[in-house]
């Protein structure tokens, strides 16, 4: 029996009070905004965001027809320190490479506003696991969404997996799993097949 008077509730249930966070009014924050952190902006945007910024090493690149997208409007720059200390909810959307490894680690998880939500649908290696379980432990992350991990897949005897109940989401690293995208990804392979042994361009590559 779970009571809910401290919560205003004057009642007993049996069930468990889960309670999350909206987006509307909060400050929401994208590393990188090449084509995946657009996408997902402009989905975010729907949700009433308070604020949206972005953190990107590189000037993000519009084509003629973004110009016109309203999420666009509420989306402005920010320093790394400013991101940090300002994102209510992040949205890693940027690559692995030297620069990105271990990028958020326990000086970085010092700096975000406490409480923070952790969304990963780049790569794993950007977070440091043993620093986001001392971040979940402390409070100091409000909660993590992931589809990917370091290591992957993780153990199911992991902390991640097994400490903090509805504080963590763990997908299989499937967020490209639909029937329409692994045809395009296929299809892709075999135009960049076919530009190869004919000394032409690749159409599609890590740089574009």
């Amino acid at each position: 029996m779970v009571s809910f008077v401290d919560a205003g509730y004057s009642h007993c249930s049996t069930a468990i009070l889960i309670l999350g966070s909206q987006i509307s009014g909060k400050v929401v924050g994208f590393l990188g905004l090449g084509r995946i952190g657009k996408a997902t902006a402009k989905r975010v945007y729907g949700f009433n965001p308070g604020e949206m910024i972005y953190h990107s090493r590189h000037e993000p690149k519009f084509d003629p027809s973004d110009v016109h997208e309203p999420y666009l409007k509420l989306l402005k720059p920010a320093t790394f320190e400013e991101f940090l200390a300002s994102s209510d909810i992040i949205f890693i959307c940027t690559d692995l490479n030297p620069s990105t490894y271990h990028l958020f680690n326990s000086d970085t998880f010092k700096v975000v506003k406490r409480g923070v939500i952790l969304v990963n649908t780049a790569r794993g290696g950007i977070v440091d696991t043993k620093a986001l379980i001392s971040a979940l432990d402390n409070g100091q992350v409000g909660g993590v969404a992931l589809d990917v991990t370091e290591p992957e897949p993780l153990p199911s005897n992991h902390p991640i997996v097994t400490n903090y109940g509805n504080r963590v989401i763990l997908a299989p690293h499937l967020g490209s799993s639909t029937q329409e995208t692994r045809d395009a990804m296929g299809l892709l392979a075999i135009d960049n097949l076919e530009a190869g042994l004919l000394g032409q361009p690749l159409p599609a590559t890590m740089l574009n």
